[in-house]
């Protein structure tokens, strides 16, 4: 597959506007400034519209998407309970479904080693936008919740919490084998800003906290730790188990410390760790 060169440009303005959407979501989540709201959805609308303009979103796709964002943004905070639950809800199922890459109208953008260059070498693996759009959806709504008390005392959960899952996969006999994957920025820019950034939206900045509504902390970040393992079913039992683990601790690090990027940055230091040490993980 080989690109011209003005749709590659195209393309790596888009991600950067996506990647500016996700800092500025994570910043607004963990500080309450819930009055850039809408200059976020801005930020997130000029994203997708490039990669529309690219081809890689059909145009009633991109319409229906725009139409949500800017609703989201300008009217969530006016209604009653009653629909900001129903609004939740509908997106939670919207997430789900773009995480098994059930919404139609997207196509997966391909990564390249060189976008400048005419006929880049394409990598090995590619930037999902229905999940990432899907992540952005959630973090608007999640931008619009009462932020969650900071405490920083509890930031060492994030090195001892994740140095003791590393312990743990050694235990189980998975050897150490320190490995650099190919094209590893590129790598790297989409585990933090797609992958972790979109399912820790989902698992903890959504449904964790959707449970606590109805339950007490401990059993809802139990919950949503659970359906993150068992959403990994397709790697084996023994994979799901440490998924869990991990949910665990994502979720009580998000609890604790009040910041949905601590959780971001634990999901991404783990998902380097076992890509990066434990290469027999991904196996």
């Amino acid at each position: 597959m080989v690109l011209p060169q003005s749709q590659l440009v195209l393309l790596a303005l888009s991600q950067v506007f996506y990647a500016t959407s996700v800092m500025l979501t994570l910043w607004i989540i963990d500080s309450g400034k819930r009055q850039y709201v809408p200059h976020l959805a801005t930020i997130i609308a000029f994203g997708l519209l490039g990669f529309t303009a690219a081809g890689f979103v059909a145009l009633p796709t991109a319409i229906v998407a725009l139409i949500a964002y800017t609703t989201i943004a300008t009217v969530y905070a006016t209604l009653s309970e009653f629909w900001k639950r129903h609004v939740r809800y509908g997106a939670m199922l919207l997430g789900l479904l773009a995480g098994f890459h059930q919404v139609p109208g997207i196509v997966t953008v391909p990564l390249y080693s060189k976008w400048w260059e005419h006929g880049s070498t394409l990598l090995a693996f590619n930037f999902p936008l229905d999940k990432a759009y899907a992540g952005l959806l959630l973090g608007l709504i999640a931008a619009q919740f009462h932020p969650q008390k900071q405490n920083w005392r509890y930031i060492w959960l994030v090195p001892v919490g994740v140095g003791g899952l590393l312990l743990l996969v050694r235990l189980l006999g998975h050897p150490l084998q320190f490995t650099i994957p190919e094209y590893a920025a590129a790598f790297l820019f989409v585990n933090l800003m797609e992958t972790c950034f979109a399912e820790e939206l989902f698992f903890r900045g959504a449904l964790q906290r959707e449970l606590m509504l109805y339950l007490a902390p401990v059993p809802a970040i139990i919950i949503a730790a659970a359906l993150f393992g068992l959403v990994h079913i397709h790697r084996g039992w023994e994979f799901v188990a440490l998924a869990t683990l991990s949910g665990l601790l994502y979720g009580f690090i998000y609890r604790r410390t009040g910041m949905l990027s601590l959780s971001v940055l634990s999901h991404f230091l783990v998902n380097v760790a076992w890509i990066m040490l434990f290469p027999s993980m991904g196996r």
